[in-house]
């Protein structure tokens, strides 16, 4: 499978997740420096992953070595895993 992809997907869920954790946190009430902090630097994560999808013509380019790729989808499952965990 294409090793960008893989990446910038991992990416994606994580800034994603970290962003919507931050807006919840914020539209729940409990407004503070750190909500804001994760709601802004989580989509900046998303909307960097897609400025780099877009400007970069051939994926190959923007494709990091394999362990960090690696890296990158271990840490978005554990996001994944950490947000249901606390959703229970």
């Amino acid at each position: 499978m294409d090793r960008a992809l893989i990446y910038h997907v991992s990416l994606s869920v994580v800034g994603g997740l970290l962003g919507l954790n931050g807006l919840s946190e914020i539209l729940g009430g409990e407004t503070s420096l750190a909500s804001l902090l994760m709601a802004i630097g989580g989509f900046g994560i998303v909307l960097g992953v897609i400025y780099d999808r877009i400007s970069t013509g051939d994926s190959s380019e923007s494709a990091p070595d394999a362990r960090v790729v690696r890296l990158a989808l271990l840490g978005a499952v554990l996001a994944v895993a950490g947000t249901l965990l606390e959703t229970i």
